[in-house]
């Protein structure tokens, strides 16, 4: 943890955090059975996830150690951060995120599972406010072809792609 890191900001912190829970879920997992590929059981989905997040938190502590490594020994460090700013809670994108969660959830059996993605995308892409629309655009219907192919081709889901109910 460098000067303007709290315990509460630090990426190893997280990156710690989704270790343990990744771990506690393939530890809680082990007990359901697994099945194939082909045939996958109750356990697969949790199993295959949670080593996954397993893996990704182990890499992200690597990469944090490693850049903590390249940066020791440079004296310019900024100024710590002020308690005020550690717990400022950020409201824009917690709403822009909740919007979107319901306008998804709201518009998947109107209108099929891909608008409703691209919709939910557009929507939390604008908690940060410096993505341009055009972006925001694009990244609603690269999701929305993502959806479309992971769901529908790929796992061929009983999901209703699109509709129109008007």
């Amino acid at each position: 943890m460098d000067e303007r890191s709290s315990p509460l900001t630090d990426p190893i912190t997280g990156y710690g955090l989704l270790a343990g829970f990744s771990v506690f879920f393939l530890v809680d997992g082990r007990d359901l059975a697994f099945g194939s590929v082909n045939q996958m059981g109750p356990g697969f989905f949790p199993t295959v996830l949670s080593a996954l997040l397993l893996a990704m938190a182990l890499g992200g502590i690597a990469v944090e150690v490693a850049a903590r490594w390249r940066k020791r020994g440079l004296a310019a460090r900024t100024a710590p951060r002020g308690e005020d700013e550690i717990w400022a809670i950020q409201w824009k994108p917690l709403i822009h995120v909740a919007v979107a969660i319901a306008a998804f959830a709201l518009t998947v059996r109107s209108f099929g599972i891909v608008p409703a993605a691209v919709l939910s995308a557009f929507i939390a892409g604008l908690a940060s406010g410096a993505t341009p629309l055009r972006h925001l655009a694009l990244l609603g219907l690269t999701i929305g072809a993502f959806v479309y192919a992971v769901f529908c081709v790929g796992l061929d889901l009983a999901v209703v792609p699109y509709r129109w109910p008007f």
